[in-house]
């Protein structure tokens, strides 16, 4: 004979079993938070001899943010003399096919000012059609010179935008190759935690993008509330660029075999 189930009792342990599965998916997400990843890569002529170094550069990057738990939508922009439009914008990192010298090759100039303008419009056009919004944006710019060619953004423009957008709780930041990249990216209001100079050379744009990532994963593991201090230079010490010198040197990072991404 089987004995008569206490309906009450039942229903106060389906409702243990919605609290723990509650809990469970607020820890998730708590560890996982959506991100709008805008990357903005130099590839003017000075960019040459470090080309297959950047391109093996983004695709190990991409290759560890599909390691860490939570979506990514990723906008690509390469400039040189101009700016074209995006190669991607708001692309889900899981399904993005490896780059190459297809699409990175470098010449001309530095737009960079246009690269940073265009690149942020583009996004938020895509963010204005989006039902449910990426909770963090983090904008990361790389170049190993100085502006030169823009024609349709100014200093001004772009400070005063990049100074707007911190304020709602965008992160940027400024990797930068044969220049003073603190005085560069403090003209356009990036903070100096989130700046680093790196070597122009094979090993140091290895490791800059391997800097990068970890700088993404980190923003990715954090709610927007817990990193709107990295946009306020307040992080702690060992977090974001730590304000110091990347790839101070010269021994050339292996080459990596790939199987083909199919997007």
């Amino acid at each position: 004979m089987v004995d008569d189930v206490d309906p009450i009792s039942t229903f106060g342990i389906m409702q243990e079993v919605d609290v723990l599965l509650e809990q469970a998916k607020k820890k998730i997400d708590a560890n996982a938070s959506s991100t709008g990843l805008v990357l903005i890569v130099d590839s003017s002529g000075s960019m040459q001899p470090t080309e297959l170094a950047t391109i093996d550069g983004i695709n190990d990057l991409f290759d560890e943010q599909r390691k860490t738990p939570g979506d990514t939508w990723v906008t690509m922009t390469f400039f040189d003399s101009s700016v074209p439009e995006p190669l991607w914008v708001g692309e889900p990192l899981a399904t993005l096919p490896y780059i190459s010298r297809n699409e990175y090759r470098p010449f001309g100039g530095t737009a960079l000012l246009d690269a940073i303008g265009i690149s942020i419009d583009r996004y938020e056009k895509w963010l204005a059609d989006q039902l449910h919004r990426p909770e963090n944006t983090f904008v990361q710019i790389i170049t190993d010179g100085g502006e030169n060619s823009s024609v349709d953004y100014t200093n001004d423009d772009i400070k005063k935008l990049i100074d707007k957008k911190t304020e709602e709780g965008w992160i940027f930041g400024y990797l930068g190759a044969n220049q003073d990249a603190f005085i560069v990216a403090a003209q356009y209001g990036i903070a100096n935690t989130m700046t680093a100079s790196y070597a122009g050379t094979e090993v140091g744009t290895t490791q800059a993008f391997q800097s990068v990532s970890r700088v993404t994963s980190d923003i990715r593991g954090r709610t927007q509330t817990e990193n709107l201090r990295w946009s306020a230079n307040t992080v702690a010490e060992g977090e974001g660029y730590g304000t110091k010198d990347i790839g101070e040197g010269d021994e050339k990072p292996e080459k990596k075999k790939r199987t083909k991404r199919i997007s």
